[in-house]
């Protein structure tokens, strides 16, 4: 946010949040708009006749589901969730908007939900606001077309088998606000190189069969690979944790682990 003061006819300054002055000369300039929004946001602002603000397709369903660009969005405590998609207007490439201002209210997109996009054999691109703090079970189970994704720093949770069988995967990078990835989210996810996550603040339920190393902050972690080394502050190892890992040769365990679940390494052969 800018604060604008008009120094002379000819020159503005720009008094901006983080106390720096910027000063420019505006003598050739036709027109100026000052905006509060963030590059990286996309809002979809609609008129009252169901018109948007720029080159987004609006579909009003009801009251509470809206359709933008293919991508259903239900209202949602106030808010707005992805919900699922339109086969007859969904293209492939899921830009999720950040934000709706539509009948004179504005809604915030916070959440990717159960199955939204479950079996999407279409897609081969996703982007995903800021303003998602969460990834819900199954989101993008069978997406078998889709390369790679990145999961922004808004994001603090996904949910089980949300990757689950995306077999064109190749790398994942997880933001710095994720705490909690649920159970085989990268599960059968076979051409999964490599997932980049930008925390040590991680807790993962390893139940997935996928050839990824999972590189943290402040160790390595890996699904169904060669090895593993469990950090210290593990203290146990839930039930199936390894099930299924065909590829792990060798696994350290410190000292700090008290308990080891039911079948945690099951057909590691």
């Amino acid at each position: 946010m800018a604060a604008v003061q008009t120094a002379t006819a000819q020159k503005v300054k720009l008094y901006m949040s983080d106390n720096q002055i910027l000063e420019y000369d505006i003598s050739q300039v036709d027109s100026i708009v000052f905006s509060d929004v963030p590059a990286e946001e996309e809002i979809v602002i609609v008129d009252a006749n169901g018109n948007t603000d720029g080159e987004h397709q609006f579909t009003k369903v009801n009251d509470s589901t809206f359709i933008i660009d293919g991508i259903i969005y239900t209202v949602k405590d106030d808010n707005l969730e992805v919900s699922g998609y339109d086969d007859a207007t969904f293209t492939g490439v899921a830009s999720i908007v950040s934000k709706l201002k539509y009948n004179g209210q504005t809604f915030d997109v916070v959440s990717i939900g159960d199955e939204a996009f479950r079996e999407c054999t279409s897609l081969t691109s996703v982007t995903i606001p800021e303003s998602v703090t969460s990834i819900g079970v199954n989101a993008f189970y069978y997406c078998i077309s889709l390369p790679s994704v990145t999961i922004p720093n808004g994001v603090t949770s996904i949910g089980n088998v949300a990757f689950c069988v995306c077999s064109s995967l190749t790398s994942v990078t997880i933001g710095n606000g994720v705490t909690s990835i649920g159970y085989e989210v990268f599960s059968y996810c076979s051409n999964l190189a490599s997932i980049k996550v930008e925390t040590g603040n991680l807790t993962y339920d390893s139940r997935d069969n996928c050839n990824a190393i999972i590189e943290t902050a402040t160790n390595t972690l890996i699904a169904g690979c060669l090895s593993t080394t469990i950090p210290e502050s593990v203290t146990s190892i839930g039930d199936n944790a390894f099930f299924g890992c065909h590829k792990l040769t060798s696994i350290d365990i410190p000292n700090s682990v008290t308990s080891i679940g039911y079948q945690a390494f099951r057909d590691c052969i």
